[in-house]
């Protein structure tokens, strides 16, 4: 994930406020500040015309795997358009991290750990256990501390770990998850009450759409007061 843009924080003075909140933000949340991690401490990428001085505002903050994605990141310079310099970087693309397609797990039913019994809190350690001693450490990529590894290897071998152990968990826990059932949403009174309301006011708001969504005028009236009626209908039942 990279987040791009002017986050008006200027890291290259020590008193900004913003450029700190902006370092602390990075470190508390696991991400990187991968504008100052790539780019030279003078950077630049503001002027201001009024006080004719520079300053660090526009930054690019990335998730460690999409950090190691980053090829080379600058400024340009030569292409000022208005107070903001534009900066550029290149990502390469064949160390993206490849998601697994194959795990799915949208459609996973809720587990109530409340629900279950001790027998079956055993029965999910034992499933997870086995299946999570299985899966295969790669001790170069853990133990790597370049925040700026550009290895292929490692990125991909990484994700493979992720996957592995929420494909781990999942199947573990496949066995109690209940899935629940959706239950229209009946209140008694509605075809009574409601319905006709509610019937007249859809159609009211189909025509004000097709008549161009007005602002003011006989189609507009009509169906402000459809809806009006409709709200003041739906607290009776």
């Amino acid at each position: 994930m990279y987040v791009i843009g002017d986050m008006n924080a200027d890291i290259t003075d020590s008193k900004s406020k913003f450029g700190n909140h902006l370092r602390e933000f990075c470190n508390n949340s696991n991400l990187i500040l991968s504008s100052d991690a790539l780019m030279p401490s003078d950077t630049s990428t503001y002027i201001s015309e009024a006080w004719h001085t520079t300053s660090w505002l526009d930054h690019c903050i990335s998730t460690a795997d999409a950090h190691a994605s980053l090829g080379s990141m600058s400024v340009l310079y030569g292409t000022t358009v208005s107070d903001h310099i534009p900066f550029i970087m290149s990502i390469k693309i064949d160390a993206l991290p490849v998601l697994n397609k194959n795990i799915n797990i949208n459609n996973a039913g809720k587990l109530e750990w409340s629900s279950l019994t001790e027998e079956e809190i055993l029965g999910y350690y034992v499933r997870t256990d086995q299946s999570l001693s299985n899966i295969h450490i790669p001790r170069d990529a853990v133990i790597c501390n370049d925040v700026n590894c550009s290895s292929v290897k490692h990125v991909n071998a990484l994700c493979s770990v992720y996957d592995s152990i929420v494909k781990s968990l999942h199947e573990g826990s496949k066995h109690f998850c209940k899935h629940k059932q959706k239950i229209p949403n009946m209140r008694p009174g509605w075809n009574h009450y409601v319905a006709t309301y509610h019937d007249e006011a859809r159609e009211a708001f189909k025509t004000w759409v097709a008549a161009g969504r007005p602002r003011q005028g006989p189609v507009f009236e009509h169906k402000k007061s459809t809806t009006a009626k409709y709200k003041y209908a739906v607290p009776f039942i």
